[in-house]
């Protein structure tokens, strides 16, 4: 007999675990630790702020969120399609206050 999902199950196990503030603090105050923090806590909040998937958000480029003509934070990230599960670009902004000011440290800390 075939072990795994019985026909019409879906895979699904129920919703993410979503951290509450105090882990997101922890980790935070973790990424402190190592050598690249400034990097790490960018792209970590970019994660939350955004709720970009993993593959989304390593496939980032510092030019998709850093307008370096303009030496600011872009107003708006555009995931092309090549980035997204469903292959569909999508247009986010980037007004949160907390993932300005760790990308705007980050890239300070790179130059």
């Amino acid at each position: 007999m075939k072990k795994g999902r019985k026909k019409g199950e879906s895979g699904k196990q129920g919703a993410a675990p979503i951290p509450d503030r105090d882990q997101i603090l922890d980790f935070m105050d973790m990424c402190g630790q190592h050598r690249h923090a400034a990097r790490n806590r960018a792209i970590f909040v970019t994660f939350f702020a955004l709720g970009l998937r993993p593959m989304e958000c390593a496939s980032l480029k510092l030019e998709d969120v850093y307008d370096f003509d303009r030496g600011k934070i872009r107003e708006e990230l555009l995931l092309k399609k090549e980035y997204t599960k469903r292959s569909k670009p999508r247009t986010l902004l980037l007004s949160n206050r907390l993932l300005i000011e760790n990308w705007t440290a980050y890239i300070q800390e790179r130059k």
